[in-house]
């Protein structure tokens, strides 16, 4: 771990390799300034990667790095359920525009999917197939987009 210690005028006054990412000694080294110090790091929950402490430090120095929003424990729950769902509606939205897709591809008018039209779309995908491999995969993309739609249904009524 680097870290870069700067003051409100850009004066480096620590910027140095904490190895092991040894804590204890961060802390100390930020010891004479943690009355008016402030943190940026960088990271991802899937890699790490090093990064220049110092532009790091500049960059929170200048403003360029927005405040982190730390959720509440209690609505952390109703956050992942908010973010899982978004990823049906987008897995959902993907299949529908593929097989709307398949159907124009199979030399078929374009169906047009709404609330109120569901299962004439879904009776319109079924429609426009004859070979049966191609009626196959037009009915595994239906069997998915219906469950989503239950998911989502059901996910939309838990929050």
């Amino acid at each position: 771990m680097y870290i870069c210690v700067m003051d409100r005028a850009g004066n480096v006054l620590v910027h140095r390799n904490i190895r092991n990412n040894d804590f204890e000694f961060f802390l100390k080294l930020v010891e004479p300034y943690k009355d008016d110090l402030t943190v940026t790091c960088e990271s991802c929950f899937v890699c790490f990667w090093l990064a220049d402490a110092r532009e790091l430090a500049e960059c929170l120095r200048s403003n360029r790095i927005p405040p982190a929003y730390v959720c509440p424990r209690d609505l952390r729950p109703v956050r992942k359920l908010l973010r899982r769902r978004n990823k049906y509606v987008k897995n959902r939205a993907v299949l529908t525009g593929h097989s709307t897709c398949e159907v124009m591809a199979a030399g078929n008018q374009p169906l047009t999917i709404s609330t109120n039209s569901k299962e004439r779309w879904r009776d319109g995908v079924r429609d426009s197939f004859d070979e049966p491999l191609d009626s196959f995969t037009a009915e595994a993309e239906l069997f998915m987009i219906e469950s989503y739609d239950r998911i989502v249904a059901i996910a939309s009524l838990r929050w």
